[in-house]
């Protein structure tokens, strides 16, 4: 009996920590980034995943918006899968609201893509906050090009009408990471991706088994895909599926860019 009532508890421990305590946590993670093409310091951050809607509330984005205004960033990028499921959710939406905090990311390039979770009221949205959507084409700032993908389960992500004939340093943003395979990277520094939430849930075989199409292969973390080419992933911050998050707290991604020595 006390063996049954200590799994119990032991149970009941782990269910708030993956459904209250985590899952409301949002760190902030750091990468250094050097480059030849990079002449002047900057700092990005990318975001993902937020999932607004029936396990992730709106009163939560004040505080994203604050770290994320803390940092003092260039550029801010959003990664896509920003609302959860909008038909469903939509009645418990503010999205004035939501807007108005979005606002308050103090940044003068703020760009983002779409995620398979994404639709029309996303872009309204999005439009609404001062984001630019890029759906395969770039836009540079300085010595950077941000290059958007479009969703490679919704879309047709390419490269296909851009030109790489310049010295800039090269952020490719689509939502899938593994899709990263089907894309010739070899004019790209680095890719910046979501959709995967890290398996959410750190237990290996549940972990496994919630992991995304198009996110198996890169799961969280930095990725080497070439010599020149590296892929970042984020865990993202909001749950869909599974309404918990265990060994991967939320997290927002800041990227210091600084020259190569």
């Amino acid at each position: 009996m006390g063996m049954l009532l200590a799994v119990f508890l032991f149970g009941i421990s782990v269910f708030y920590i993956a459904s209250y305590r985590e899952s409301n946590q949002l760190c902030v993670r750091e990468y250094a980034v050097c480059h030849k093409h990079i002449k002047k310091e900057k700092t990005v951050v990318f975001f993902s995943d937020v999932h607004i809607g029936k396990w992730y509330h709106s009163h939560h984005l004040p505080a994203l918006c604050a770290k994320i205004n803390h940092v003092h960033p260039d550029i801010v990028i959003l990664g896509g899968d920003f609302i959860d499921h909008y038909k469903r959710d939509k009645e418990r939406l503010n999205m004035e609201e939501i807007a108005s905090v979005m606002r308050e990311i103090r940044c003068s390039h703020k760009f983002c893509v779409m995620g398979n979770h994404d639709g029309t009221a996303y872009r309204q949205l999005m439009k609404s906050c001062g984001f630019t959507m890029l759906e395969n084409r770039q836009v540079c700032v300085e010595d950077v090009a941000v290059i958007g993908l479009e969703d490679a389960l919704l879309g047709y992500p390419s490269f296909a009408d851009m030109e790489f004939g310049d010295d800039r340093f090269r952020i490719a943003v689509i939502h899938e990471p593994d899709a990263v395979d089907e894309l010739d990277h070899s004019h790209i520094h680095l890719f910046l991706s979501g959709h995967t939430h890290g398996g959410q849930v750190g237990i290996p075989v549940l972990k496994d088994m919630v992991l995304p199409d198009k996110g198996k292969r890169y799961v969280k973390g930095r990725y080497m895909l070439s010599k020149t080419c590296q892929i970042i992933v984020s865990s993202g911050i909001g749950r869909t599926s599974l309404p918990l998050r265990l060994g991967n707290t939320p997290e927002i991604l800041v990227l210091r860019l600084h020259p190569k020595v």
